[in-house]
């Protein structure tokens, strides 16, 4: 495997823990936002937690590799 490959990989783990990260902190930043009927605050921090969360996840599967 050359330089490119290893680097493409190790940025389309990254991306997809990213993506998964934030799709799990929306849904659970909508849930937390609908009891508390405040969607508004609650969207944006599940999405930045969810996202800081699938960057570590993804860094440290491509760790694994």
């Amino acid at each position: 495997m050359n330089k490119n490959n290893k680097k493409q990989n190790s940025s389309n783990s990254l991306a997809i823990g990213m993506f998964t990260g934030m799709s799990i902190g929306m849904s659970i930043g909508m849930l937390i936002g609908a009891v508390t009927n405040d969607i508004g605050l609650w969207l944006p921090v599940g999405m930045s937690i969810g996202m800081s969360a699938g960057m570590i996840i993804g860094t440290l599967s491509d760790r694994n590799k």
